[in-house]
Protein backbone atom coordinates (compact mmCIF):
# COMPACT_ATOMS: atom_id res chain seq x y z
CA UNK A 1 0.00 0.00 0.00
CA UNK A 2 1.05 3.60 -0.45
CA UNK A 3 3.37 4.90 2.31
CA UNK A 4 1.70 8.31 2.39
CA UNK A 5 -1.42 6.87 4.05
CA UNK A 6 -1.90 5.61 7.58
CA UNK A 7 -1.61 1.86 8.16
CA UNK A 8 -3.93 -0.18 10.33
CA UNK A 9 -1.21 -0.38 12.99
CA UNK A 10 -0.69 3.40 12.96
CA UNK A 11 -4.43 3.89 13.32
CA UNK A 12 -4.56 1.54 16.32
CA UNK A 13 -1.62 3.37 17.88
CA UNK A 14 -3.32 6.72 17.33
CA UNK A 15 -6.49 5.47 19.04
CA UNK A 16 -4.46 4.12 21.95
CA UNK A 17 -2.38 7.28 22.42
CA UNK A 18 -5.39 9.60 22.24
CA UNK A 19 -7.60 7.34 24.41
CA UNK A 20 -10.21 7.03 21.67
CA UNK A 21 -12.86 4.32 21.52
CA UNK A 22 -14.00 2.19 18.61
CA UNK A 23 -17.74 2.82 18.63
CA UNK A 24 -20.35 1.80 16.06
CA UNK A 25 -19.87 5.08 14.17
CA UNK A 26 -16.13 4.48 14.02
CA UNK A 27 -16.66 0.87 12.90
CA UNK A 28 -18.86 2.07 10.03
CA UNK A 29 -16.07 4.36 8.82
CA UNK A 30 -13.49 1.59 9.19
CA UNK A 31 -15.67 -0.85 7.22
CA UNK A 32 -15.87 1.74 4.45
CA UNK A 33 -12.06 2.05 4.49
CA UNK A 34 -11.85 -1.75 4.29
CA UNK A 35 -13.98 -1.72 1.13
CA UNK A 36 -11.37 0.54 -0.47
CA UNK A 37 -8.54 -1.64 0.87
CA UNK A 38 -10.04 -4.66 -0.92
CA UNK A 39 -10.33 -2.62 -4.09
CA UNK A 40 -6.65 -1.60 -3.80
CA UNK A 41 -5.63 -5.25 -3.55
CA UNK A 42 -7.70 -6.14 -6.61
CA UNK A 43 -6.24 -3.26 -8.62
CA UNK A 44 -2.71 -4.26 -7.61
CA UNK A 45 -3.27 -7.86 -8.68
CA UNK A 46 -5.07 -7.16 -11.99
CA UNK A 47 -3.14 -4.45 -13.78
CA UNK A 48 -5.68 -1.80 -12.79
CA UNK A 49 -5.23 1.77 -13.85
CA UNK A 50 -3.18 4.22 -11.82
CA UNK A 51 -6.20 6.50 -11.43
CA UNK A 52 -8.30 3.66 -9.95
CA UNK A 53 -5.47 2.82 -7.57
CA UNK A 54 -5.07 6.47 -6.55
CA UNK A 55 -8.83 6.95 -6.06
CA UNK A 56 -8.98 3.80 -3.95
CA UNK A 57 -6.04 4.93 -1.79
CA UNK A 58 -7.64 8.33 -1.33
CA UNK A 59 -11.00 6.76 -0.45
CA UNK A 60 -9.35 4.49 2.10
CA UNK A 61 -7.49 7.42 3.67
CA UNK A 62 -10.65 9.54 3.73
CA UNK A 63 -12.54 6.98 5.78
CA UNK A 64 -9.65 6.17 8.09
CA UNK A 65 -9.37 9.86 8.95
CA UNK A 66 -13.16 10.11 9.24
CA UNK A 67 -12.99 7.27 11.79
CA UNK A 68 -10.46 9.28 13.83
CA UNK A 69 -12.51 12.45 13.49
CA UNK A 70 -15.65 10.60 14.59
CA UNK A 71 -13.91 9.11 17.64
CA UNK A 72 -12.47 12.51 18.61
CA UNK A 73 -15.87 14.20 18.28
CA UNK A 74 -17.56 11.48 20.33
CA UNK A 75 -14.90 11.80 23.04
CA UNK A 76 -15.27 15.58 23.14
CA UNK A 77 -19.08 15.62 23.23
CA UNK A 78 -19.32 12.66 25.68
CA UNK A 79 -21.85 10.74 23.58
CA UNK A 80 -21.67 8.35 20.63
CA UNK A 81 -23.33 9.09 17.29
CA UNK A 82 -24.97 5.71 16.71
CA UNK A 83 -25.40 4.19 20.16
CA UNK A 84 -26.73 7.44 21.65
CA UNK A 85 -28.61 8.79 18.63
CA UNK A 86 -32.02 8.26 20.26
CA UNK A 87 -30.88 10.28 23.29
CA UNK A 88 -29.61 13.09 21.02
CA UNK A 89 -32.83 13.16 18.99
CA UNK A 90 -34.82 13.36 22.24
CA UNK A 91 -32.64 16.31 23.29
CA UNK A 92 -33.36 17.99 19.96
CA UNK A 93 -37.10 17.37 20.30
CA UNK A 94 -36.99 18.87 23.80
CA UNK A 95 -35.02 21.88 22.57
CA UNK A 96 -36.85 22.58 19.28
CA UNK A 97 -40.14 20.70 19.49
CA UNK A 98 -39.57 19.15 16.07
CA UNK A 99 -36.43 18.22 14.14
CA UNK A 100 -37.69 20.35 11.25
CA UNK A 101 -37.05 23.44 13.37
CA UNK A 102 -33.43 22.79 14.37
CA UNK A 103 -31.60 26.06 13.75
CA UNK A 104 -28.26 25.65 15.53
CA UNK A 105 -25.58 24.76 12.97
CA UNK A 106 -23.70 22.48 15.40
CA UNK A 107 -26.89 20.55 16.18
CA UNK A 108 -27.62 20.22 12.46
CA UNK A 109 -24.09 18.94 11.79
CA UNK A 110 -24.47 16.30 14.50
CA UNK A 111 -27.83 15.20 13.10
CA UNK A 112 -26.35 15.06 9.61
CA UNK A 113 -23.44 12.95 10.84
CA UNK A 114 -25.81 10.50 12.53
CA UNK A 115 -27.89 10.12 9.37
CA UNK A 116 -24.84 9.83 7.09
CA UNK A 117 -23.37 7.09 9.29
CA UNK A 118 -26.68 5.23 9.39
CA UNK A 119 -27.03 5.51 5.60
CA UNK A 120 -23.48 4.28 5.11
CA UNK A 121 -24.17 1.29 7.37
CA UNK A 122 -27.33 0.46 5.37
CA UNK A 123 -25.40 0.63 2.10
CA UNK A 124 -22.66 -1.58 3.52
CA UNK A 125 -25.25 -4.17 4.62
CA UNK A 126 -26.68 -4.14 1.10
CA UNK A 127 -23.12 -4.46 -0.25
CA UNK A 128 -23.37 -1.66 -2.75
CA UNK A 129 -20.28 -0.56 -4.64
CA UNK A 130 -18.51 2.65 -3.67
CA UNK A 131 -19.61 4.14 -7.01
CA UNK A 132 -23.24 3.49 -6.11
CA UNK A 133 -22.74 5.04 -2.67
CA UNK A 134 -21.20 8.19 -4.10
CA UNK A 135 -24.07 8.56 -6.62
CA UNK A 136 -26.66 8.51 -3.84
CA UNK A 137 -24.69 10.88 -1.62
CA UNK A 138 -23.44 8.48 1.06
CA UNK A 139 -19.81 9.02 0.24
Amino acid sequence: MNDMYMTKEQLAQSFKEDHLHVTEGVKICLRQAAIYTKRIKVVQSTEGTDSTYKQSCEGRAKYMYLAIETAEEEKEQHWRYIEDSDWFETQMHDKYGDLDFVTDVDDLKKLLKIYRLLDMADEQREQHSVEHMSRIGVE
